[in-house]
Order: C-alpha cells, then sequence, then structure tokens
C-alpha cells in the first residue's frame, strides 16, 4: 500500500494465481459468441425463406420468351393502403388466347387496371403461369432475402470463427 491506496496489481504466486477474474469473462464471451451464432443463423435462415420465390422464379422463367399481353383483371385488396395487387390474371392474345396469372404479384407493377397491355414473360412448359420482365432482375434475388443471407452468413461466420478460437485457447490452457 502507498499513501493508503491499494495497489491494483495481481500477483501470481507459483503455478496457481490468486485473483482470476478470466472465469465470468469467458463465460459472458461464449454466451455473446453463441448468441451471435444464434442470431446469424437466423438472418441466414430468414434470407433463405425470402429469397426462395425469387429463385424459383428465376429458375422458371430465365429462358421464357416475352410476349404481349393484355390485363383481364387487377384484383386489389387494401387500394387506400398500397397500390399493390393481391391477384392478376392476364391473356396472352398471341399464344392461343390462353389466360395466366401473375406468378409474384407482391411485386408486379401499381395501378394495373384491366385493359392495359403488358408484356410478360410466358414459358409453356408453365401453363397458367406469368411473370412481368421487371421481377426476374438480380436486384429482386438481393433485395430483401439476398442481403438477409449474406449478413447472416458474416455474422455466422465471423461468430463461428471467434468461438472455435476460444474453444482452441481453452484446450490449450
Amino acid at each position: 500500500m502507498r499513501g493508503g491506496r491499494q495497489s491494483d496489481t495481481i500477483i501470481a504466486v507459483g503455478r496457481g494465481r490468486v485473483y482470476t477474474p478470466q472465469g465470468a469473462k469467458r463465460i459472458r464471451r461464449a454466451l455473446v459468441l453463441t448468441l451471435g451464432l444464434l442470431v446469424g443463423l437466423l438472418f441466414v435462415t430468414i434470407g433463405f425463406i425470402l429469397g426462395l420465390d425469387n429463385v424459383v422464379a428465376r429458375v422458371h422463367f430465365d429462358d421464357a420468351e416475352k410476349v404481349p399481353a393484355v390485363v383481364v383483371n387487377a384484383d386489389y385488396a387494401k387500394p387506400r393502403m398500397k397500390d399493390s395487387a393481391s391477384f392478376i390474371r392476364v391473356k396472352l392474345p398471341g399464344v392461343h388466347n390462353i389466360q395466366a396469372s401473375i406468378d409474384n404479384v407482391i411485386q408486379a407493377p401499381d395501378g394495373l387496371s384491366p385493359g392495359d397491355r403488358v408484356p410478360v414473360l410466358y414459358d409453356p412448359a408453365r401453363p397458367g403461369h406469368a411473370l412481368f420482365p421487371s421481377q426476374l432482375g438480380w436486384t429482386k434475388l438481393m433485395f430483401p432475402g439476398g442481403g438477409f443471407f449474406l449478413l447472416g452468413l458474416g455474422a455466422t461466420i465471423a461468430n463461428g470463427l471467434a468461438m472455435v478460437r476460444e474453444i482452441a485457447m481453452y484446450v490449450r490452457s
């Protein structure tokens, strides 16, 4: 003690330590890393779920031909809140007057009404289904599903590597 104050120095005696605050810090660090890993995995799962429809659309309509269509009906469930349709059916006059429903109405253009002429992607292998060309871009794959997936993947890898490092340090000691 100097001047009536206690020294903050931790003294190691022999092989054992006099004071070991590392136990509580290790437990806290392990909990934080585990929580980070779980949040990362949750974000990966959410990203996968949000991006699945867009990936399926990309697979089904990637080689589809662009044909002119006429909107037969567009049902808007909540027109006051947002101009997003809940159901859109189009008629394809160039393809034997077939009617097809738009697969992804959430990302469909707003404000369509019966009689509007629009281009759609149509694949004869999937009769009764169509998609707007603007719905097939790579940006539709990235937001929001791809963003969640990449963010979660980064967090999962970072926390997983940190956990492996902590476990290796614990095993060595």
